[in-house]
């Protein structure tokens, strides 16, 4: 059955308390990107009709539209039209909804009050400034829209505003599609625009109760570390275990909570590195990155290393777990390339192998 709510209520204000299925973690699920118009944030894949522009990432300016985001530097922006055509993105699932679970999703939402673009009916700039509803889909194919998860009623205030919804699939679907859509149909099209934001993880819930995910997630943080032999022996070990997800390159991200119980998504070692990197204040942090991966890791195949956008991604997921340790960006570099240089004054934890990720502090401990 279609649901057809909008809500922003206390859905996920509530603990995670029990065991249950695997959360499903998107990519760029705050649709981080170098602001542009008719280019879909990185990570995430244009679905809209063959012949028309592609969903926008902002706040460039184009087309008017200056809204801050409501998460980090970007957004995403799409349309309907007049000419009944309409914008969506979507991506693959790191891995398959379970059929029959429900799952708690949330996204930040809103509308630009200004948002002017050329009409493909009469040739002439026109307002795109109607609300319009979020249609969530799933298929088993790219931009495949098998069954539809939920819609909203159109979204009319400008402000960001948090959409909370409980997804049930009924099929193990592999993709997950945002589209814009019309109130009511498109046999009274319209244009108008909706702006996205800081979208969450998919959380298994109780289907009776969903305010209770059926989820128990570890909490994690930096022993004390009282010497600088201490820091390089817990860096080394957590450098160890820094992963990259084998259907993307990218490194691999996790659901947890911090000590303080705030939650958290992104790669866990490499924000424990953070953390403990944070309790030497004069110490600098280099990561090192592969531009390519190892042939073993079974990656050698993809063709995301040639492409630059997802490379902007690859690093940004490290950028991301840094920052959420608290590491201010003037105590971290990141290097991506094929092979770390030596350096006698600051040698590398890891012995230096070529398509390794690797680190080094720089500074003195004390």
């Amino acid at each position: 059955m279609i649901k057809n709510v909008l809500c922003w209520s206390s859905l996920f204000l509530l603990p995670l308390w029990l065991v249950g299925q695997e959360a499903i973690l998107l990519n760029n699920p705050s649709f981080e990107d170098v602001p542009k118009a008719s280019k879909a944030p990185v990570g995430w894949q244009d679905c809209g009709e063959e012949g028309e522009s592609p969903a926008d990432t902002h706040p460039s300016g184009a087309f008017g539209v200056v809204s801050p985001p409501q998460e980090g530097r970007s957004y995403l922006g799409m349309v309907v039209r007049e000419n009944r055509t309409w914008e969506s993105v979507g991506q693959a699932l790191p891995v398959p909804f379970s059929p029959g679970t429900c799952y708690a999703f949330s996204i930040h939402a809103a509308r630009s009050p200004l948002f002017e673009s050329l009409s493909r009916l009469t040739n002439e700039v026109a307002s795109y400034t109607g609300a319009v509803r979020l249609r969530v889909w799933a298929g088993y194919y790219p931009c495949e829209r098998e069954e539809l998860l939920w819609q909203t009623v159109p979204i009319p205030f400008v402000d960001w505003t948090r959409l909370d919804m409980v997804l049930k699939p009924s099929a193990p679907y592999a993709y997950l599609i945002l589209e814009a859509f019309y109130d009511g149909d498109a046999l009274l099209p319209y244009n108008g625009n909706l702006l996205l934001d800081n979208a969450s993880p998919l959380l298994p819930v109780d289907c009776g109760n969903p305010r209770t995910a059926n989820l128990k997630l570890d909490v994690l943080e930096a022993p004390p570390l009282a010497s600088a032999e201490a820091l390089q022996a817990f860096l080394i070990e957590q450098a160890g275990l820094v992963k990259f997800d084998a259907a993307s390159g990218q490194l691999s991200r996790h659901l947890f909570r911090s000590e303080s119980g705030e939650m958290m998504m992104t790669n866990r070692n490499l924000w424990l590195i953070g953390r403990a990197v944070a309790q030497f204040p004069k110490l600098k942090l280099e990561v090192f990155l592969p531009k390519q991966l190892n042939p073993t890791d079974n990656l050698h195949d993809l063709v995301f290393y040639h492409q630059p956008e997802l490379m902007k991604l690859y690093r940004q997921g490290a950028v991301e777990a840094l920052e959420a340790a608290g590491l201010e960006a003037y105590r971290y570099k990141i290097t991506i390339g094929a092979s770390p240089q030596p350096q006698r004054k600051a040698p590398w934890l890891l012995p230096a192998r070529d398509l390794q990720f690797n680190l080094r502090l720089r500074g003195k401990a004390n």
